[in-house]
């Protein structure tokens, strides 16, 4: 008789022992979820799954119910606080291109290295670039719009920073360029030889807006290119 209760009560610990295994197996699929990039409806089926799938003998207890169910809440409010943030951006997006309209004709700074030259409003063009640091010596070197070489303007002992040159519209050879958009690039050294990077700053007329649906942003077109509206560094009068 004593063998026989032995086996009777080993029996039912290893059922309650795999019932647990089950349980905690399922807990932990469930909290996985947001990680396999599956949404709160598929929590909850399995949510529901797990319930009805339960040992009789060895039902989940009620914290780990309550646990399960805090769980599901706070990836339903999750999700619920993306949907509400992608509209958010959407409508600030939305509303720089509202803005952006206001640029339209203006003349703008921005992040890039293209400039308008035309000679009969302009004897000389201010060329900005901003360095990484501090430089022995710098080569600007300007190019046409069908990049052609047209000249180079040297920069002595430049600081780190924001830096500039002008160009009187003279190319290598002493003739005066035409009106047209222009680009440039900017070789720097420091005293030890080794190149500088830098960040050009580039200038033109805002000649259309668009909005990029895909992407939520507002694009300026200037000088032939299209940039982001956060790209302007400034407006000019």
């Amino acid at each position: 008789m004593i063998t026989n209760t032995f086996a009777v009560d080993n029996t039912q610990n290893v059922q309650q022992t795999d019932s647990t295994k089950k349980n905690d197996k399922t807990s932990d699929e469930l909290s996985s979820l947001t990680s396999d990039g599956m949404g709160k409806d598929d929590f909850l089926k399995l949510f529901v799954e797990q319930l009805k799938n339960q040992d009789p003998l060895n039902p989940m207890e009620d914290y780990e119910v309550a646990a399960q169910l805090a769980q599901y809440s706070s990836l339903e409010q999750l999700v619920n606080i993306n949907k509400n943030f992608d509209k958010f951006l959407g409508a600030m997006s939305l509303n720089s291109y509202f803005q952006g309209l206001n640029l339209l004709g203006k003349n703008i700074e921005y992040t890039g290295d293209k400039f308008e030259y035309d000679p009969e409003k302009d004897s000389k063009v201010n060329i900005k670039f901003n360095l990484k640091d501090s430089a022995r010596s710098v080569n600007v070197n300007i190019y046409d719009d069908k990049d052609n070489y047209v000249r180079t303007l040297k920069v002595e002992n430049p600081e780190k920073g924001d830096n500039s040159v002008e160009w009187d519209g003279i190319d290598k050879l002493g003739n005066k360029m035409t009106k047209g958009v222009y680009h440039y690039e900017v070789v720097a050294y420091d005293n030890d030889g080794e190149n500088i990077s830098y960040t050009p700053y580039g200038q033109g007329t805002v000649d259309n807006i668009s909005f990029d649906k895909d992407k939520n942003e507002a694009l300026i077109k200037v000088n032939g290119d299209e940039i982001n509206i956060t790209d302007i560094k400034a407006v000019n009068n």
